[in-house]
């Protein structure tokens, strides 16, 4: 039982849920936590470009450390990037907060590579929509958790600021045993499927430059293309609308968000895993109406976002919302639809649909990198 893909995947989930995901949580309550939006704002691109750059790499790295142990170098920086956020709440100081950036940017991008290799390449094509509910369910678990302790520090704090320091110390502490959760990853030599199909993964020595132009061969192809734009779409969203929360909320409306938004990223997640593996609905439909009910969904958030933001501009709203105003619900709708789309349906799609696309693991590892 401890070799099939169903307790692999369970593990991914759980270094998704310790890493990603309180990370997920601290950038849910708005601005990580902080009143700074600016800053955090600059601290979180610098992330990404450090995170696309290693997910490039990514499968080289995989290769080069296998599968356990680019999983644990992938846990390493998100504790780091936490105590930052910490330190500089409590001395003013930034240094941490840069250097937790650094390593958890380029730990983050291998990371982004290493868990859909894993979770989707392990798992027979016949399992793979309920593999990726079990993997984004249990990384928005880190989301639920986060929220709840998010919430119990800061209930009673209904105005405008940053998160207790007690809360960061709570979530430092639980990102830390990332690194111990990757440690029982099996190597896929070690997988035995419940059909007897070996997992298809030789590690064999290669070099950079031909890692990269047999990532760039798949990504010309059009299949590959068409999908960069929904990639796209998962991570343009988080910025604005966490910033939004972080100027317009108070800090325990943030808080009681980052809760709801976990609940409603496993709902999304766990549903359309179900309906990826429905059988008596062809697999092209399946696809199709999945993506059609996230365009839907998503136009409709888009609009009443735009709606939102331009009351507040034009001064029709000028209250700091809270969990008491009447427009609370209607404020934060817009926020957890889009990141529930994009962190509870697209980041497990989207790799669900280039493994679909691709003949071999390699193949698949390359192209959902590139893509993510």
């Amino acid at each position: 039982w401890f070799r099939n893909p169903f307790t692999q995947t369970v593990i991914v989930g759980l270094c998704a849920f310790c890493a990603p995901g309180i990370w997920s949580a601290i950038s849910a309550t708005g601005a990580g936590g902080t009143l700074e939006a600016n800053l955090v704002n600059g601290v979180n691109a610098f992330s990404l470009v450090l995170t696309a750059t290693f997910c490039l790499i990514g499968p080289w790295i995989v290769n080069l450390l296998g599968f356990r142990w680019a999983l644990v170098v992938a846990t390493y920086g998100y504790p780091l990037y936490s105590a930052g956020l910490y330190y500089h709440q409590v001395s003013d100081k930034t240094w941490l907060m840069w250097f937790g950036t650094l390593l958890c940017g380029s730990s983050g991008g291998i990371f982004w590579a290493v868990e859909p290799a894993i979770v989707l390449g392990y798992s027979t094509p016949e399992t793979r929509g309920r593999h990726m509910g079990i993997w984004i369910t249990l990384n928005n678990i880190g989301t639920l958790v986060a929220g709840a302790i998010n919430l119990g520090f800061n209930a009673k704090t209904a105005v405008k600021g940053s998160l207790s320091n007690v809360t960061y110390l709570v979530l430092i502490g639980i990102a830390c045993t990332g690194p111990l959760w990757a440690l029982l990853l099996s190597n896929p030599h070690q997988v035995r499927r419940s059909n007897g199909t070996p997992v298809e993964y030789t590690k064999t020595p290669i070099n950079l430059l031909t890692e990269f132009k047999a990532m760039f061969y798949l990504a010309k192809q059009p299949t590959i293309l068409l999908l960069l734009p929904l990639s796209f779409y998962v991570w343009f969203q988080q910025t604005y609308t966490t910033t939004f929360l972080a100027l317009h909320f108070t800090i325990r409306a943030r808080a009681l968000a980052s809760f709801v938004l976990g609940i409603t990223c496993m709902l999304f997640a766990s549903l359309s895993g179900l309906w990826l593996d429905y059988k008596r609905v062809s697999l092209r439909w399946r696809a199709r109406g999945l993506f059609l009910f996230i365009a839907t969904l998503g136009t409709i958030s888009w609009i009443w976002a735009i709606s939102l933001q331009a009351s507040f501009d034009r001064g029709a709203i000028t209250e700091t919302l809270d969990w008491t105003s009447h427009l609370y619900v209607a404020g934060i709708l817009p926020y957890l639809f889009h990141n529930a789309l994009g962190f509870g349906v697209l980041t497990g799609f989207l790799p669900w649909v280039i493994a679909e696309l691709t003949e071999s693991h390699d193949d698949f590892i390359r192209a959902a990198a590139f893509a993510r």
